[in-house]
């Protein structure tokens, strides 16, 4: 007996009432823009469904036998027309990962998503197929390793904030920010490495305080919320720049009005420029070694020594007064 070829088929083409397809209720797509609808359905009442819906037979237990897998917006568009039934290929059911991911990318070629619409996307995927790993993650989607740990950072926060981005009162990227500056820092916190608790106030509190910063006006620049980092790390420090820092964070999150620039120049300004100064001096032996490899000439050579005798005078001078 010769052996069965394996099928090519890949689904069977059926015309399905509406009525018994449910929609998929691992689709990420939770918004759709209704205008866009409205056309799709006017094309299909015009010229017909050019592609057909993809479905699968639901489990047992399922209100309805089939469930949409891909063509939500064909299906509503039909639905808005009163049309009986749609044509619809039937494919065998994914397993909750497979249609978790499927769902994913079907949405993610075809569409562009805000970043919080891919961020829900993506904590579907992650419950569904029980990954976390940012690197297994970005493997499945095909997010960069980054943008996925964005995106969790996202997540950690309440659900009524990410709906509020979603519905564009609040910047995706401020969220963001916020987390990756200051509330992933703990300085509320003593943390396990011995970094010092810095502020007397808990996480929720200071998100609280910097949501209501840009909210009112009184900030408006996200990237600033870096200068509050510098801040934090700062205070953690020892000395008289570190109790500086820390008063002018302890400001910072107690009064409404006072600006991160404002705190920023009394508390760590100083301190970052010396951190730069020094990093300079120390690295200018190894510069000038670079430069005098290049150059060939005699009189470059003769500028170069030149420079460097009288760079030599003023920090001779300059040393002479610092140990003073």
């Amino acid at each position: 007996m010769p052996a069965t070829k394996p099928s090519n088929t890949v689904g069977e083409l059926k015309e399905i009432s509406l009525n018994l397809i449910e929609r998929n209720e691992g689709n990420p797509r939770l918004t759709f823009e209704e205008r866009a609808i409205e056309r799709l359905a006017n094309s299909i009442e015009e010229i017909g469904l050019l592609v057909p819906i993809t479905v699968y037979v639901g489990r047992k237990n399922a209100r309805k036998p089939y469930t949409l897998l891909d063509g939500e917006r064909r299906f509503r568009a039909a639905r808005q027309i009163n049309k009986p039934t749609i044509s619809a290929l039937v494919v065998p059911r994914p397993s909750p990962k497979e249609n978790a991911v499927r769902m994913f990318n079907i949405h993610m070629l075809r569409e562009d998503w805000e970043e919080i619409e891919t961020a829900w996307a993506l904590e579907h995927i992650m419950e569904q197929a029980g990954i976390t790993k940012d690197r297994e993650l970005h493997e499945l989607t095909g997010l960069s390793v980054d943008r996925i740990r964005n995106m969790k950072r996202v997540l950690q926060y309440p659900r009524a904030l990410q709906e509020r981005v979603g519905r564009g009162e609040l910047k995706y990227q401020m969220l963001v920010e916020l987390d990756k500056n200051i509330l992933s820092r703990e300085p509320g916190k003593t943390s396990k490495k011995g970094k010092k608790a810095v502020l007397d106030m808990s996480t929720s509190q200071l998100r609280d305080v910097f949501l209501q910063k840009y909210e009112t006006g009184v900030e408006s620049d996200i990237v600033d919320l870096r200068r509050v980092a510098t801040l934090i790390d700062t205070a953690r420090g020892e000395g008289k720049v570190a109790k500086r820092a820390q008063k002018a964070l302890v400001k910072l999150v107690t009064k409404p009005q006072v600006t991160i620039e404002e705190s920023y120049e009394i508390g760590a300004a100083s301190s970052v420029e010396l951190s730069k100064i020094l990093r300079d001096l120390n690295g200018l032996p190894g510069r000038v070694d670079d430069l005098l490899g290049t150059v060939k000439h005699r009189e470059e050579r003769d500028q170069v020594a030149h420079a460097l005798r009288t760079v030599i005078r003023r920090l001779q001078k300059s040393y002479e007064r610092a140990g003073r």
